[in-house]
């Protein structure tokens, strides 16, 4: 029983710290929202708290709520101690909003989880889906909390649209500019390449911007059209560029996945490569070929003289005078068999091929080529 208790203590202090820790944060995050806030103060046109909100409870799971709920609560509480006199009336005003906003949340989490499947989304059709999961999610928290302020005579009824769609889109604003960015450092242990990573994030960013910025603008000429033409083509702008960070993403995608087979299929037929630019002399050998010769891709430096250097003293004249010959020669291609130096002394056949590119004048500037270990063949012969 005592070793039950001792196990359960560390489990306990762990939930405890991360609940402190979620409220923590939401409450130091309202207060950033608090500075762009509409009458009565607590209503803004974003708010940072709905993005870390949902970024906990898709994290930490259901068990978030408490520490969502505890920093719902703290933040309205000391709002309302700064304009009202704190009461039981204070409470309870606090309590419900807090309410609405971990049911907004938990329910938005629910349904990425079962709708998206993924926390990190990376196709254009899913990040679409979050947007669309976050819009309908930001419902609940508006309506609840304009609800609470309308019977506790804060707001006026006249009032109750205009305060419902700026809490709505703080809300969504919040979430698409702060949850992004927090879902993908969560991710720790699988990491895409940058521009995947950065894809969501990026996409949040803009359309949460244009929201904030469509508010700004609609504030300003509310009976005018070009606001919403602004709405519109931030929207546009933004959808563009996720489908052109997706379409980038499957290309390099496919590309990687190309070398993956190309190396496999150099492995298995023992082929290194190599590629000799003329002009400067720098060469590139790629692993294969160096672990022809037994070393590791770190132990030669891509010099042009490590291949010289290794090549068999009987070789070694016949063998540069047909590259050299090759060179003078761009058109035809080149192949030798020769010897080169292995890291245990010996001497391995290669059979090299060679194509040559050639600049508008007709010489060559670059070698690009092959080598085929046939050292088995050549001692069968």
């Amino acid at each position: 029983m005592n070793k039950v208790k001792k196990s359960t203590l560390p489990i306990v202090s762990k939930r405890l710290v991360e609940i402190l820790a979620i409220a923590l944060a939401y409450v130091a995050t309202a207060k950033l929202g608090f500075l762009v806030a509409i009458p009565p103060g607590n209503v803004t046109s974003v708010w940072p708290p709905s993005g870390l909100a949902l970024a906990t409870a898709l994290v930490f799971g259901y068990r978030s709520g408490l520490g969502i709920w505890l920093g719902s609560f703290s933040a309205n509480t000391w709002f309302f101690t700064q304009s009202i006199t704190l009461s039981a009336a204070t409470a309870v005003l606090a309590s419900s909003i807090a309410t609405g906003s971990t049911l907004q949340a938990l329910f938005a989490a629910f349904l990425i989880k079962r709708l998206v499947g993924t926390t990190r989304p990376e196709r254009l059709f899913d990040v679409i889906k979050f947007l669309g999961i976050a819009a309908v999610s930001c419902l609940i928290a508006s309506f609840w909390g304009v609800t609470t302020l309308v019977l506790a005579s804060l707001v006026s009824l006249g009032n109750y649209p205009y305060t419902w769609f700026t809490w709505w889109l703080g809300d969504l604003a919040g979430i698409l500019i702060i949850a992004p960015p927090l879902l993908v450092l969560s991710h720790k242990k699988t990491r895409p390449p940058l521009l995947a990573q950065m894809a969501f994030p990026l996409v949040g960013f803009g359309a949460g911007f244009t929201l904030v910025a469509f508010f700004a603008l609609w504030q300003i000429e509310s009976q005018g059209s070009w606001p919403w033409g602004f709405l519109l083509a931030g929207l546009s702008f933004t959808a563009l560029l996720s489908a052109y960070i997706e379409a980038r993403t499957r290309a390099e995608a496919s590309l990687r996945e190309a070398q993956a087979r190309l190396r496999l299929a150099l492995q298995a037929s023992n082929t290194g490569l190599w590629d000799w630019n003329l002009k400067t002399n720098e060469v590139y050998f790629s692993p294969e070929w160096k672990h022809q010769l037994g070393y590791e891709n770190h132990e030669i430096p891509n010099r042009y003289e490590e291949w010289e250097a290794r090549l068999h003293p009987e070789d070694r004249t016949q063998t540069l005078n047909a590259v050299r010959a090759s060179i003078k020669d761009p058109a035809s291609a080149y192949e030798g068999e020769f010897r080169l130096r292995h890291k245990d002394g010996s001497y391995r056949w290669i059979l090299a091929r060679a194509s040559l590119l050639q600049d508008p004048e007709g010489h060559a500037y670059r070698m690009l080529g092959s080598h085929t270990d046939i050292t088995e063949r050549k001692e069968a012969e």
